[in-house]
Order: C-alpha cells, then structure tokens, then sequence
C-alpha cells in the first residue's frame, strides 16, 4: 500500500504580503515555510501557478493567464539572495536610500499585493544585479548561466525578446498591451524590425534570460529544501490551462 501523503493546503496560495527586504517572494516563503511544515507531518506544499506574466505590465498579475508556462514569474525573486546584492555598492546604496525604504515600508504595510508598485521596487535592483553578475561574477556561475541558456533554447530567447520588446512599446504608449495591440511591424516575431531590435538589444535580452535563470535555481533550492526538509514531494505547482491571447507563446507560433 502507498504511504499517506499529507499536504499543507492553500499554504502558498494567497500570498499577499512580502516576506524579506524586497518584498513578496514565493521562492524565499517557500523556503521559510517548509521545515515548519514538514515537522507538523506536511509532504507538500501547493503552489499557485508561478508562470511568466508581463514584467512590463506587472497589474497583469492573474496566474491563470500567463505569457509562458514554460517560463517563472520574476516578481517572485528574492531579490536579496541573488549574486551581488550584498558586494555590488549601486545596490546597497539604492536599497537603503530614504526613497526606497520608505516606499518599501509603505508595501509591508499594505493589505494587498501592490504588483505595479512590487515590480517598481524590484527592477531596478535587478538590472543593478545583472550588471554587477556581467562584470563579477564566477567563471563557473557565468558558465551555468550560458548552459542555462543553451539549455532553454528558442523558447527562453522568444520570451526574453518579448519581455524586452513590450517593454520598450509600453513606455512609448500604454495601449501597447499586447502584441496584438503592437504596430504592425513588431507583430510577426520573425520581422525584420522584431529582428533589428533583438540586435540592438542584445544585452536586455540577456538580462531577462538572467532573470528566469537566476528564478530557476532558487524554485529549485526551495524545492530541495523542502525534500531536506523531510517532505515527500516537496513542491506541488499548479498549472494554468492556457496562456493569454497576448502571449509569448502565442506571439512567437502566430
């Protein structure tokens, strides 16, 4: 007969306040909750869908309708267990500035998820922290990443373009939602001008690969932990039917 297997229901579901200095981490609450959980006789902890959305458009935040289910949601990074966040200055400054801390506290304080504000918070730091990885970080941890990336192929790439590219058009005008709301030329992810900027933009497409790597190892650390932990399964993700109509997937087959 199979061994019982006890879950920890809805424990990660409606996670809606943060949990460390850059504020809500699923990978970083995952983490804190597991060994508490496991002595109580838990063997796996459920998990709302954590696929990619829209780092452009972070109020997109339904987990149902998701850019790529391939790919992890980096709102949920703990920004202060990545590379450099300690050693790379620009951070340290940034993080204990009057500005940052104070609209950090005003997030702690809130009720809800502020995802617009959250992401306002987290990116800069990351782009600091991207920076700081290009120019610090180990031989061996530069060779993963490039491993990482050969690894996740056109499908990685596809996304890094799209998030880097609705980036870019949702500064110039919000109604660009979407690539079905796109100007033309960037409609078709095979175009000469979705082509051009992937040219141009070369090292934010990276930066967004580094994201979703740097996503990656900590879901998996978390997931390891919570095996050490002594749960049977660990982590149990729930997955999303489909994707949105604005989607990476849907952009790069249409």
């Amino acid at each position: 007969m199979a061994p019982a297997v006890k879950c920890a229901p809805a424990v990660l579901r409606s996670v809606n306040k943060p949990v460390h200095s850059s504020t809500t981490s699923i990978f970083k609450s995952a983490q804190g909750n597991s060994a508490g959980l496991a002595k109580q006789g838990a063997d796996f902890i459920g998990l709302n869908p954590i696929h990619a959305l829209y780092p452009a458009m972070p109020d997109s935040a339904s987990p149902y309708s998701p850019s790529s289910r391939r790919w992890l949601n980096v709102i949920y990074l703990d920004v202060a267990a990545m590379p450099g966040f300690t050693e790379c200055a620009p951070v340290q400054q940034r993080v204990n500035s009057a500005d940052f801390t104070g609209r950090l506290q005003a997030q702690r304080a809130a009720d809800w998820v502020d995802y617009p504000a959250v992401m306002g918070l987290k990116l800069p730091v990351l782009k600091q922290l991207y920076q700081w990885f290009v120019q610090n970080a180990s031989a061996q941890l530069q060779e993963d990443f490039a491993s990482f990336k050969q690894q996740g192929g056109a499908s990685l790439q596809q996304l890094a373009l799209y998030d880097a590219l609705h980036s870019y058009l949702y500064q110039q005008d919000s109604q660009h939602w979407g690539w079905p709301n796109w100007p033309e030329q960037y409609r078709d992810i095979d175009s000469e001008a979705v082509q051009q900027f992937a040219a141009e933009h070369s090292s934010e497409l990276d930066f967004y690969c580094y994201l979703q790597f740097m996503a990656q190892q900590q879901l998996a650390e978390a997931q390891q932990l919570a095996k050490d932990s002594g749960m049977l399964l660990g982590l149990y993700r729930d997955l999303a039917v489909g994707v949105s109509e604005a989607s990476t997937e849907i952009w790069a087959e249409s």
